[in-house]
């Protein structure tokens, strides 16, 4: 019985001491560090720099760190911070204040493994001599395993010895500006994100910074979430097929050094007409107004109204103003009497279109008429209107035969005063016909005696023949002229009684 004790005495003090050893030990795999390493001597007034180190153990993956490095105000004075080359984004970003350099930062999927991997360097200037403690007042190292698992084993610090010796000025090494490690993303089917485009398949052009060796892009509707397919060798152009919406297009590269920034490209597609609307006519659909005012509000879910544009008739289409024509104060022009229609067409963002129409009625203007209110007044002056025009029309009819009585007699006496002078001028006329006939035949006997002797040359030839048909012709206009004159002479007595 006693020996039955014992035994199990000694059981309960191995499983108590058991216990506590498993309580004692942490719960996960603690797989990370932080380090400071060792610097100095440095001298009064003389500038340094301090690299803040993560070390990941075991294949253990960190995907964020936070950290307060504390230091002695007295001592040294942080002028600076660098941010490393692990930490693919800062959620607080590396600060300095009284005393403390504090940052918060995180690294993309699959995150960071390896040793020394640099977080920050801080630069120092040494204010006194002695011995300055830098610490690390918090810190935390988080796993990527979705969780956010603490993996911080130890966070070291370290002891600057700073002397008083003649300040040597230490040449200041001039470090180059590192190459840049984003990605510049452009489109050409989408060349600007701050436009609305309806076509839905989008080309990406990835313009990749020197050392490339792979790439990782990503389209969502986040902004700021990080790309997740990776490309080795790296692409330069992705095209993708996007539905209607604001999208958000990632690319990171990634160098020697590691991960770079990520760029993100927007992306905005509607590709859906407006909706359906109607016109009116604040003033009615029929008037005598020829600019009629006219509205019209359209919607447009996605990217919106963007303006309107008014044809009047199927003629040519105006662009208004989308508050003119949505407050109902745009005014129609260009209208005819008689049925109108107009049709207004709304577009959005993206240039999509919804048509709609309305038919506007313009009477002709009226002609105010004056109405008589009594009757017999109305009768008598109808007949008063009646007996005026009947005697204006007399009027004019005897004016219009004495004008033609005056003529007709203004015409006879002129033709009897010709008459009466051309008696001498036509008998003047046949003497002096008479004796140029006379000096013709002359003419032509002095020619027919030559004749007689000898040949006529062919040009006295012609001269004869002319002269003779001349005076034959010219004979016979004046005999006919004589004739015409006596005849009119003959015919006097009868007509000359209005004379």
């Amino acid at each position: 019985m006693s020996s039955f004790m014992r035994t199990n005495a000694q059981a309960l003090l191995f499983g108590s001491a058991l216990f506590a050893l498993l309580a004692a030990l942490p719960l996960g795999a603690q797989a990370a560090t932080l380090t400071l390493p060792s610097r100095g001597p440095y001298t009064v007034g003389q500038t340094f720099s301090v690299p803040m180190y993560v070390s990941t153990r075991s294949g253990e993956a960190m995907n964020a760190v936070q950290a307060t490095l504390s230091y002695p105000t007295d001592k040294l004075q942080a002028l600076s911070v660098v941010k490393g080359s692990i930490v693919t984004f800062w959620t607080q970003e590396p600060t300095i204040a009284n005393g403390s350099v504090t940052l918060e930062g995180g690294v993309y999927n699959p995150g960071f493994t390896g040793t020394n991997g640099t977080i920050v360097t801080v630069q120092f200037k040494v204010l006194s001599a002695g011995s300055a403690a830098l610490n690390f007042s918090s810190a935390s190292v988080l796993a990527n395993d979705g969780q956010g698992t603490n993996i911080l084993d130890s966070a070291t610090g370290s002891t600057i010895t700073l002397t008083a010796g003649a300040v040597v000025p230490a040449p200041v090494p001039v470090t180059p500006p590192a190459p840049s490690t984003s990605i510049v993303v452009t489109s050409s089917t989408h060349p600007n994100s701050n436009n609305w485009y309806g076509a839905h398949n989008v080309a990406f052009a990835l313009r990749n910074p020197a050392g490339t060796t792979a790439v990782r892009i990503g389209y969502d509707k986040l902004p700021t979430a990080p790309p997740t397919v990776a490309y080795e060798p790296p692409i330069t152009r992705k095209d993708v097929t996007l539905e209607d919406g604001v999208w958000y297009f990632h690319a990171q590269a990634r160098a020697a050094s590691g991960w770079g920034s990520v760029t993100t490209y927007r992306v905005r597609i509607d590709s859906v007409v407006p909706d359906a609307f109607t016109v009116s006519f604040p003033e009615g659909d029929a008037g005598s107004s020829a600019e009629p005012k006219v509205r019209a509000v359209a919607t447009d879910a996605l990217s919106g109204i963007s303006y309107y544009t008014v044809a009047v008739n199927a003629g040519s289409a105006v662009t208004v103003e989308k508050t003119a024509l949505e407050k109902g104060t745009y005014m129609a022009t260009g209208l005819i009497p008689g049925e109108n229609k107009l049709t207004v067409v709304a577009y959005d963002q993206a240039g999509n279109a919804t048509r709609a129409e309305a038919t506007y009625h313009l009477t002709a203007p009226v002609i105010p008429t004056v109405t008589p209110t009594n009757p017999a007044l109305s009768f008598g002056w109808l007949t008063l209107n009646i007996v005026a025009l009947g005697l204006l029309a007399l009027l004019l009819l005897l004016a219009l035969v004495l004008l033609l009585l005056y003529l007709w007699r203004r015409l006879h006496h002129v033709r009897r005063h010709i008459l009466h002078r051309a008696d001498p001028i036509h008998r003047a006329l046949h003497k002096e016909f008479e004796s140029l006939k006379d000096s013709i035949a002359q003419e032509i006997g002095a020619l027919e005696q030559v004749k007689s002797r000898r040949a006529l040359t062919e040009e006295e030839g012609k001269i004869l023949d002319r002269l003779t048909i001349l005076v034959d012709r010219s004979e016979k206009v004046i005999e006919n002229e004589m004739e015409s004159l006596m005849a009119e002479k003959r015919r006097r007595p009868s007509t000359g009684g209005m004379g």
